[in-house]
């Protein structure tokens, strides 16, 4: 902490943070923890389906399904999201969302 005057908190905090890197480095973080996995499975992404199926496919989406009014509005979000996707406000995201699921027959 060079150039700082430590206060009483900062000193635990960095004592904290050099044995979490500690942990991480020597591979021994959250060991007893972690859920084993079988080989090639991957705990970001859903397990495979017994017998070897296949998820189902999503419906396609069909434009024709959103009205007059929806469908230059699905045309504004879209061009809003590939603008700006961090800028996009949520209820943007949730109405675009709706729309998508019309299309698809949801």
């Amino acid at each position: 902490m060079p150039g700082k005057d430590p206060s009483p908190d900062d000193v635990p905090r960095a004592r904290l943070a050099l044995q979490m890197e500690a942990l991480i480095i020597n591979g021994r973080f959250g060991d007893r923890h972690r859920k084993r996995l079988p080989p090639g499975q991957s705990p970001f992404l859903p397990p495979p389906l017994p017998n070897g199926e296949e998820a189902p496919a999503e419906p396609p989406v069909e434009l024709s399904r959103l009205s007059a009014t929806e469908f230059p509005r699905y045309q504004q979000l879209v061009a809003r999201v590939r603008e700006d996707f961090a800028g996009t406000s949520p209820e943007e995201l949730v109405e675009l969302q709706s729309l998508v699921r019309k299309a698809r027959g949801a």
